[in-house]
This record gives structure tokens, C-alpha cells and sequence, in this order.
């Protein structure tokens, strides 16, 4: 069984911000250094999406640490359907992930509006249920079974560091029982030199594409060596789904794939500090997720 299919994705946030070996560092394909934008940036269930599922969950992402240190943000989720406003919860997650749960389900074949305020602007939203509930966790195969799976590397240098390496991923999207627009690709490097614990390089939304293209950046030092990475598929429900099997290349030679064998004796592996992150969010995340799946 493999670690997205024993916990949430909600709990792999929970453990990023209480596992200070994992970091929160995102690396941003256009750069190191993103604008940020001081308030909500992205909702779950996406803006007009169709064909929410009625337990769906609102979940809000606002600008990297936004909440750090917070424990009772005064941020808030309102949520209006057909008959008013919605009852629900709101329960804050890591120091950047803010989630809405509703006390019932949703009305089916019904339009919401939403809004989630900020310290310098709201973010409004709305979305129109279905008629049914998303009860599967999303469909994620082996990604070389396409001919469209691609996993190379490129020269850079910029801001991280003379000699890293630019990384691009091609793969297949997943599928589910909800809409695809609130899918979202996680993308984990668990294996480079130097590296002590899985990193999340990025996240992206499915766009309804036959296929789904990620850019991350490796410094210098973690291209020195064979590099490997994983994807978790989180659907709106925060249910997770992780590819059968890390997949590896060599950043120097660009080309081609390396197995696992290349990593030299005794060099540091992931898997083990990434299954004792996911032990620590199963216990962590445990409420949340009955709330979520009630």
C-alpha cells in the first residue's frame, strides 16, 4: 500500500508544518523569488467549477506563511447556497491552508457563492453542485505505462545557484469521481545529494488535459547525483493517490532514467523519514479527515 493511499492530503500539510525536517520551500519554475500576494490566492472547489460533488469541502490557500504562528486565524470561509448561509467549520491547516466543512451536504444541482477575506483583500468564488458525492479516491496508474512520460533534465543558472538544473515532468492526469479542476499534482523530490527528506517542489491544478506538465528547480548541490520524484493526485476531498513508484534520472547527463541502484551505499533515503512523516500526520490529521468523510 503506498503512503498517499494510507492518509489524506490534508495530512501531508499537517506534517509539513510539524515536521521541521521536511521544509516548506516550493520551488518556483519562473524563479526563486515570486511575488507575494498578501491574502487568499486559490480555492478548492475551483471558481465556477461544475459538477461539485455535494460533500464537497472549501479549501482556501492563502500566500506562503501566511498563518505562521496563528492559532486561531480571524480569517474566515462564508459559503451561500439556494437556502442561505451555509452552517459549517472552519479549521485552519499547516500555516498556509484554510478549509471550510460544512455541517451537511451540500443541495444538489445548486449554485454557491463563496468568500474568504484576507489581511488586504477577499477572494469571492462560486461553483454549482451535482447530484451525486465523491466517494473514490482519484485514479493515478504508473505514469510510464503513456508515451507521453517525460522526466529530463536541462542547464540552468540563476537564482539557485551556478549548475543547477531545470527539472520538467510530463505525465498522465488522473481521474475521479469529482471534477477534475479540483484535482492538485504534488510534486515531491525524495531523493537528490544532500537531500535528508522528501521536499514538495510544487504543486498545480488539473486544467482537464490529457496530460499534466510540472517545472521545478534543483541547486547545484542536488544535481550532483541521481535525483528521484514522486506525485501525489489530491482530489477536493483531500483524498490522495501516489504514483506505484518514485521515478529517477541523472541531472548531469539530462537524458534517461537511473534505477535506484545508482544512489551510492549508504547515501541518505527518503522513504523512511517520508513514512515516519506520514505516521506522525495520520494522528495529527485524524479529526479532520473524520469531519471531511462523515
Amino acid at each position: 500500500m503506498t503512503l498517499a493511499k494510507r492518509t489524506a492530503a490534508a495530512l501531508f500539510v499537517v506534517s509539513l508544518a510539524s515536521m521541521g525536517s521536511v521544509g516548506r520551500a516550493l520551488a518556483d519554475d519562473a524563479g526563486c523569488d515570486p511575488p507575494v500576494e498578501l491574502g487568499p490566492s486559490e480555492v478548492t472547489p475551483a471558481d465556477r467549477a461544475m459538477n461539485v460533488p455535494r460533500n464537497a469541502i472549501i479549501r482556501v490557500r492563502y500566500s506562503p506563511g501566511y498563518f505562521a504562528g496563528a492559532v486561531a486565524p480571524t480569517e474566515t470561509i462564508t459559503l451561500t447556497g439556494p437556502s442561505g448561509a451555509v452552517a459549517g467549520g472552519t479549521q485552519l491547516v499547516g500555516d498556509d491552508t484554510l478549509y471550510f466543512v460544512p455541517n451537511a451536504t451540500l443541495q444538489a444541482s445548486s449554485e454557491y457563492t463563496g468568500v474568504a477575506t484576507g489581511a488586504v483583500f477577499p477572494f469571492d468564488f462560486r461553483f454549482t453542485t451535482g447530484s451525486l458525492s465523491d466517494v473514490a479516491r482519484p485514479d493515478f496508474g504508473d505514469p510510464k505505462v503513456s508515451a507521453d512520460f517525460a522526466l529530463k533534465a536541462s542547464a540552468t543558472d540563476d537564482c539557485r545557484g551556478p549548475d543547477g538544473r531545470r527539472v520538467r515532468l510530463t505525465f498522465p492526469a488522473a481521474q475521479d469521481d469529482g471534477p477534475t479542476s479540483s484535482i492538485e499534482y504534488w510534486i515531491y523530490l525524495t531523493r537528490a545529494e544532500g537531500l535528508d527528506a522528501p521536499v514538495l517542489m510544487t504543486r498545480i491544478r488539473d486544467y482537464g488535459t490529457a496530460t499534466v506538465t510540472a517545472g521545478f528547480l534543483l541547486t547545484h548541490e542536488q544535481s550532483q547525483r541521481a535525483a528521484c520524484v514522486t506525485v501525489v493526485a489530491v482530489d477536493g476531498l483531500d483524498r490522495a493517490t501516489e504514483w506505484p513508484s518514485a521515478e529517477c534520472l541523472d541531472p548531469t547527463g539530462g537524458l534517461g532514467f537511473v534505477g535506484l541502484c545508482t544512489v551510492r551505499p549508504g547515501e541518505s533515503s527518503a522513504s523512511a523519514p517520508f513514512s515516519m512523516v506520514v505516521a506522525v500526520a495520520v494522528l495529527a490529521g485524524r479529526r479532520l479527515r473524520r469531519r471531511v468523510l462523515r
